[in-house]
């Protein structure tokens, strides 16, 4: 599969300060026209539901505003399902969701989530395969590969070590997979 423009934001966001670049990155890169834009394993951290639903919501709140940005660029209204040169934004975001706002030090996953140009998330996905004696505070996931029809194929998330696995890998065939991006992205 041929992109117009893929991105990947290779850091990890400390800090407030650190954050708003990451933020500030994502969007010069959906300003760009970039098709795709995918941040590095755990890019930033959230504590709690509520942070990890302020991380999406902005997210969503971007990727609608570049699907319109695209559209008016275009003077068409063009459905980025329909037509891959004005496909996305689609936002990969990667991080680390502690299950308590409090405890910064706790259990936590590592999470990958999708959110499409109409800001909804396509999917989320968990981290099935923690390093051992490194990631010692995740909690796995369940093992499931998960996967979006989208403008630029079908796309579905592994998060690094997860790769090593051959379950995982076989998931991935057995749902048609067919390219491979960075670690722990790739395409069907």
């Amino acid at each position: 599969m041929h992109f117009p423009v893929c991105a990947y934001l290779s850091r990890q966001a400390a800090g407030d300060a650190e954050v708003d670049s990451l933020w500030n990155e994502t969007q010069s890169r959906v300003d760009a026209g970039d098709a795709l834009i995918i941040w590095s394993e755990a890019a930033t951290v959230v504590q709690g539901d509520e942070a990890e639903s302020a991380l999406l919501l902005k997210a969503s709140q971007i990727a609608r505003e570049g699907r319109k940005s695209k559209q008016a660029a275009s003077n068409l209204d063009v459905s980025p399902e329909n037509d891959l040169m004005h496909a996305g934004p689609y936002l990969g975001l990667s991080y680390i969701k502690f299950f308590s706002p409090w405890a910064a030090l706790g259990a936590a996953n590592n999470v990958f989530a999708l959110i499409l140009p109409d800001g909804s998330v396509g999917f989320k996905y968990i981290k099935s395969h923690p390093v051992p004696f490194v990631e010692t505070n995740l909690v796995a996931g369940s093992g499931e590969i998960q996967v979006v029809d989208t403008a630029l194929g079908r796309i579905g998330a592994a998060i690094c070590f997860d790769l090593e696995f051959p379950d995982l890998i076989r998931q991935a065939g057995k749902l048609g997979y067919n390219a491979s991006s960075q670690f722990g992205f790739f395409l069907l």
